[in-house]
């Protein structure tokens, strides 16, 4: 996305084979073409496949830092576990439940505040990036639905502050392979789904949570909020970690703005979204 002609690279269509410990895209896909969750499905998926389009997400902070994902930003306890598991990644996908239970029983609480453009609310078109910007200018995609990341919160904007026990904003319904996140989430809808829980959870409702996750019952808790959002901003009062599609961002105020489809990846075509 830095290159000068980003538009024509990010239309360049990649096929994804499942390795390493996330896969959250690969799963998310599978599972909407009800493929097993193999190399050699992928591998069948890429070469009798067309072009499909996937949504991508725009994340930057006060500092002028610019990053794009196709997959999910997490803070609170999801980051922690998420980056520093890192010196477990010998292990595979049993590294997220060591640093799971080692992050449940430090007791760790997180403090931020969230704001987001409300969908009852949000008038943006609703069509396709490349529908909408047919042969797109400038530098990177339009952030139109984002504010000047040192004015104030616009007011049809909602606000929930913190404590924060969890935070995970994801554009697909899997963003590892054993985490039902977002439940009816579609990769290309053109939304954000945001999965928060605002408050000090007990040991007891966290591994609920937790636990939840790999079914996606998590949504039913009263704790748990479920947020849809083409645009939101988060901003901590501390220096704990962020994460973006695994990798660390920084910055006390980060924002992100959804662009439907903006990418693409071999696949079958997929199905409708209800």
């Amino acid at each position: 996305m830095r290159r000068h002609d980003w538009h024509d690279a990010i239309r360049l269509p990649f096929g994804l084979i499942p390795g390493g410990s996330g896969n959250g895209l690969t799963q998310s896909l599978t599972k909407l073409l009800g493929e097993a969750f193999q190399p050699e499905n992928c591998a069948y998926l890429i070469v009798k496949g067309a072009p499909q389009p996937i949504d991508m997400m725009t994340a930057r902070n006060a500092e002028q830092d610019t990053f794009y994902s196709f997959l999910s930003l997490a803070w609170a306890f999801v980051a922690d576990v998420d980056l520093e598991s890192e010196t477990y990644r010998f292990l595979g996908g049993a590294r997220f439940t060591i640093a799971s239970v080692a992050k449940i029983l430090s007791w760790k609480r997180w403090h931020g505040t969230l704001s987001y453009l409300p969908i009852e609310v949000d008038e943006s078109s609703e069509s396709g990036f490349w529908e909408s910007n047919p042969t797109p200018s400038g530098s990177a995609p339009q952030l139109d639905l984002l504010h000047d990341i040192s004015a104030p919160v616009p007011t049809h904007w909602r606000t929930i502050e913190g404590p924060y026990s969890f935070f995970w904003a994801t554009s697909a319904a899997l963003p590892s392979s054993d985490c039902h996140l977002a439940p009816g989430a579609h990769i290309n809808d053109g939304y954000i789904h945001i999965i928060a829980a605002p408050e000090n959870l007990s040991m007891v409702a966290q591994t609920q949570l937790l636990l939840g996750l790999e079914t996606g019952a998590h949504i039913e808790y009263p704790f748990v909020h479920v947020i849809k959002t083409r645009a939101y901003q988060l901003q901590r009062t501390d220096t704990n970690y962020v994460s973006i599609d695994g990798e660390r961002l920084g910055g006390e105020t980060i924002q992100v703005q959804m662009h439907k489809g903006l990418g693409r990846v071999m696949c079958l075509p997929l199905p409708s979204q209800t």
